[in-house]
């Protein structure tokens, strides 16, 4: 995943702040990855969705779902957890 084309959707973020960031991605770099963690999956959805639905050209999505193991001491866990993780890439149809 290029980070330069990567936006990383947290809870406490605005959704509109994220649409504007990720369609100014699209416009730049061509394409971008929104990524959501745990609580802030479905965040990356709406996004990705608002995004689809205002951009002026078709485009595809691709969706990967994974997780991801956490260390004690990282930010967001105290113990040894899993969590959960979505990537969706939106870029311009062929």
């Amino acid at each position: 995943m290029d980070s330069q084309n990567s936006l990383s959707v947290s809870t406490g973020g605005k959704i509109n702040a994220y649409v504007t960031q990720a369609q100014g991605h699209l416009e730049t770099c061509g394409s971008v990855v929104i990524v959501g963690k745990a609580k802030s999956i479905s965040k990356a959805v709406t996004v990705a969705e608002i995004v689809k639905r205002q951009a002026t050209q078709d485009l595809t999505q691709e969706t990967e779902i994974n997780s991801v193991e956490t260390e004690p001491g990282s930010e967001s866990a105290q113990r040894f957890s899993t969590l959960p993780v979505i990537r969706i890439t939106l870029k311009p149809a062929a």
